[in-house]
């Protein structure tokens, strides 16, 4: 167990191998940053982050399938289906259709 250390650098959750995955706790979307359009088609646009402030994207395997300083993304290649995008503890639902 971890002692003095701040709640805001305490994990949500477990990753077995460090394999960048998430787990189920962390679907809830947390706010402080949007992803639009949403439903998107061919790209999103993320607003709110700070500069310099790493998103990642996660398929809904959980698996990491991006990481990225861009705030306009192309999605055109991805599947359509949900995706989660997460910044500083922050998580978004992203949903690709065509």
């Amino acid at each position: 167990m971890l002692r003095n250390v701040p709640a805001c650098l305490l994990p949500v959750a477990s990753f077995g191998a460090g394999d960048g995955s998430i787990g189920m706790d962390e679907l809830r979307d947390t706010g402080s940053f949007q992803v639009f359009p949403n439903p998107a088609d061919d790209h999103i646009v993320v607003q709110g982050l700070e500069a310099g402030a790493l998103l990642e994207i996660h398929g809904a395997s959980g698996r990491r399938e991006l990481v990225t300083l861009e705030r306009r993304i192309a999605t055109d290649t991805w599947e359509p289906g949900l995706y989660l995008a997460r910044s500083g503890g922050r998580t978004q639902r992203i949903i690709i259709q065509r």
